[in-house]
């Protein structure tokens, strides 16, 4: 836990609306504060209602399809933010109702508690092309990285080794 930061804010963000939790350092509950519309304006007003007079802010999202546009902004606005993966979130057994307060005030308590691992986002691009994990997927039809991918999981899965004779065609 950082010492310096007084809040922290854990966000369950959809397409069209983000639910916001939020609790201060110490030991109290996280509140739940509502939910606002997944915009840039909501959330500007949002990092001003939450960051006061000298207070250092923790905001945290859960990693999903929407992508890391809250991210960005969120680091645009000189705030910290975190985006985590579901799968590195701790649940208790048996836990299954899953709703956006629920998970919200969830992600703000493991944030403040330092039990979530935040996973890496690529830098901003300025075509879509560059983002592609496969540069060749477009020329190719994407023939090459299926061809590669098989032979990955197949070398992985019966444990042998091969070379790959790549026809020139397919780049």
């Amino acid at each position: 836990m950082n010492k310096y930061i007084t809040k922290y804010v854990g966000m369950d963000v959809h397409k069209e609306t983000i639910a916001v939790a939020i609790a201060r350092e110490g030991r109290g509950e996280p509140i739940y504060y509502g939910e606002i519309p997944n915009t840039d304006e909501a959330i500007k007003k949002l990092v001003k209602k939450v960051t006061s007079i000298g207070e250092k802010v923790s905001f945290c999202y859960e990693a999903g399809p929407c992508g890391y546009d809250v991210y960005r902004q969120l680091i645009d606005l000189g705030q910290r933010c975190d985006v985590v993966a579901p799968s590195l979130i701790p649940k208790k057994s048996g836990d299954r109702v899953k709703t956006d307060r629920r998970d919200a005030t969830t992600l703000t308590r493991l944030c403040r508690a330092g039990e979530l691992t935040p996973v890496w986002v690529p830098e901003r691009t300025g075509s879509n092309k560059g983002s592609h994990p496969c540069p060749r997927r477009h020329e190719s039809n994407g023939r090459a990285c299926q061809t590669a991918a098989w032979g990955i999981s197949l070398t992985a899965w019966k444990k042998i080794s091969w070379e790959v004779q790549m026809d020139a065609s397919v780049f």
